[in-house]
């Protein structure tokens, strides 16, 4: 059983006992931990930053999702190559030919946005078959945002937004790359993403902290 679920295994299987003793610990949820207190500054932060027009938290937490996930959304949701170096069995963690253990906490967005979320942190424990070093360890903990844009909203300090558009038009999704944006539309998210991170650098390290962009 992994995460009180029964998987078969068959040829693709490698995860070892010693990491399957590793599901469930939830590091980043044992109060007073140092994942847990890094994770809180991170999520007070993204919390009073970030609210809506009734003063409530804009991106919702989810903290306690299962590490086990379908290849389809631990790759193909995300576009990565059908021979992609990560999809070896030398870089991932397979219970079957179906199903694996995370390597990164991204797995999560496409089943998210489609439940209707379009801001929210993803928190827990991933897993990639790294040789141990100083560095480096199969197990280790990520905490991504996610956050969507419509084309009102990313606009919505421009003057005229009549003509501007998030998407190039003519440019459509294949199966491995998604539409590519206007230039508008890539700047104007870059000054945000840099100005979301720089804050939260400030946050976590304090204002005396040396940066550069």
């Amino acid at each position: 059983a992994v995460h009180g679920e029964h998987y078969y295994k068959d040829s693709a299987t490698n995860v070892s006992p010693r990491v399957l003793d590793k599901i469930g610990k939830n590091l980043h949820n044992q109060k007073y931990h140092p994942i847990n207190l890094i994770r809180q500054r991170i999520q007070n932060y993204f919390y009073a930053t970030f609210v809506n027009r009734r003063g409530n938290p804009l991106f919702a937490v989810f903290d306690n999702l299962s590490p086990v996930v379908s290849t389809y959304q631990n790759f193909d949701s995300l576009l990565v190559a059908q021979n992609h170096v990560s999809r070896l069995p030398s870089d991932t963690y397979y219970i079957n030919k179906s199903q694996m253990l995370r390597s990164h906490t991204s797995a999560h967005q496409e089943e998210l946005i489609k439940m209707g979320f379009d801001s929210f942190l993803v928190v827990g424990d991933v897993y990639r078959r790294d040789a141990i070093d100083a560095s480096h360890y199969p197990v280790f903990h990520q905490m991504e945002g996610v956050r969507l844009f419509t084309d009102s909203e990313l606009f919505r300090r421009v003057t005229d937004p009549t003509d501007l558009s998030i998407f190039e038009d003519g440019k459509t999704r294949t199966p491995e790359k998604q539409e590519g944006h206007t230039i508008d539309a890539a700047k104007l998210i870059e000054h945000d993403l840099k100005s979301t991170l720089l804050g939260l650098a400030f946050k976590v390290f304090g204002k005396d902290l040396e940066y550069r962009w």
